[in-house]
């Protein structure tokens, strides 16, 4: 009835990014030179029991360190910062006759033994017609997300002033699944919308490096459609999956911050409609597959 886990991890990772210019008479000079070192430390406890009448109770604490070194050798540059990163998270799930399943989740976050603003999650999924895989779902849930070392020393770029993501997402949608001897078909259509003040967009700046700014305001909404068709012809098997998105995502922040050409209008490197189709057959081992990605004009 109860499920116990442990889990500890150490990673190390290297970076050396390097800019030159080339200087007329004197050739190719360097404007950046940066060597980057980031060591994380990650801990993980979690537990999980199973109650009767469908009710699952499951909680588990984080406890991770991060240290991250950077350096730049020409501008003479750099931090050594480090960060203690402490996780509560508790999920209560009770499902209803095989008919609704109810999700609520609650994190707490202390980065550096402070403390950050509860995280709540609700969801739930309910079956439409007894016996069919037709299933409505939605939930609601808070945002915050702190800026990370990199986000806030990366040399070069880093910004120090970077204020936290924070805001409400929703989702509503719909799914079904069908499925019948060696095929099987499921299909999902989902709604979107997030309001985020604060929103941590990384752009080129005029100097030919990276930096990340906040956006006062970002409102995110759109669709996504998923279908994907999968079975056996005799001893070849096949699969036909595809997916589609709109998403707006549109610049509310300040004007005077961030131009009037910009606000109002879609965010940079985010496409309005993406999409991808995948084909994939199979015999005895062997496989074939082809897949597309196809996007809308990004800015």
């Amino acid at each position: 009835k109860y499920h116990f886990e442990a889990r500890s991890g150490f990673s190390v990772k290297k970076l050396d990014y390097t800019l030159e210019n080339n200087v007329p008479g004197l050739g190719p000079l360097p404007s950046v030179y940066s060597e980057s070192r980031q060591d994380s430390w990650l801990n993980n406890i979690s537990f999980n029991y199973n109650m009767v009448h469908d009710f699952t109770v499951e909680a588990s604490l984080d406890a991770d360190y991060l240290d991250v070194e950077t350096t730049d050798t020409v501008s003479k540059t750099g931090y050594d910062e480090n960060r203690n990163i402490f996780s509560l998270f508790l999920a209560l799930r009770k499902g209803f006759a095989d008919r609704l399943n109810l999700n609520l989740m609650i994190r707490q976050d202390w980065i550096d033994f402070s403390i950050v603003p509860v995280t709540p999650y609700f969801g739930f999924d309910l079956r439409l017609i007894r016996d069919k895989d037709l299933i409505f779902k939605g939930n609601i849930a808070r945002n915050y997300h702190y800026p990370s070392l990199n986000d806030l020393y990366w040399q070069p770029g880093g910004n120090p002033g970077l204020k936290p993501e924070q805001g409400y997402s929703y989702e509503l949608g719909i799914e079904y699944t069908l499925n019948q001897e060696k095929h099987s078909f499921s299909t999902e259509l989902t709604v979107f919308r997030s309001e985020i003040d604060d929103w941590i967009i990384w752009i080129p700046s005029y100097r030919g490096y990276w930096e990340p700014n906040n956006i006062k305001r970002v409102l995110s909404q759109g669709m996504e459609f998923n279908i994907d068709l999968q079975g056996m012809f005799g001893k070849v098997g096949y699969r036909v999956a595809g997916s589609y998105a709109y998403t707006s995502s549109v610049n509310y922040g300040d004007p005077l911050t961030w131009g009037d050409e910009s606000y109002g209008k879609q965010l940079v490197y985010i496409p309005l409609h993406s999409g991808n189709l995948m084909l994939n057959l199979s015999y005895r081992g062997f496989y074939a597959t082809y897949q597309h990605n196809s996007y809308s004009e990004r800015f």
